[in-house]
Parts: C-alpha cells; structure tokens; sequence
C-alpha cells in the first residue's frame, strides 16, 4: 500500500503497538465499516488513521496570500 505522502507500507514489518479505548458503539461501528471494507479492524484503523494524518499535515503545507 502507497499512501498519499509516497509513504510504502508492502513488506514493512509491523512492529509498534498502539492501545485504544473505545465505547461499544465506536467498536460496533469501526467492526461494521471495516467488515464492509473487507479489512480487519487493525488494518482498518492503521489506514483511517493515516489517511487523516496525511490530510492533516497536507492542510498545513498549505498557504494563503493575501491579495495586495
């Protein structure tokens, strides 16, 4: 998988771990939309998670000018 930023993740091994809590209805939903996916709820997360990541640092590379 290539993300946004050219960031590969094929073949990477995986080796960092993250600890979440959620209610039962976050739970339920990541379940039903990674399952609509075809993911598993860790590949699910890790993507949603770094695809709003990428968006975020992207909105920040951003500039404005002001018209003189």
């Amino acid at each position: 998988m290539r993300s946004a930023m050219g960031i590969s993740t094929n073949g990477a091994t995986k080796s960092k771990r993250f600890n979440l809590r959620a209610t039962p209805k976050q739970e339920n939903l990541i379940r039903v939309a990674a399952k609509r996916r075809g993911l598993g709820v860790t590949d699910f997360i890790i993507e949603s998670a770094c695809e709003k990541a990428e968006q975020t640092l992207s909105d920040q590379a951003h500039f404005v000018l002001n018209q003189a």
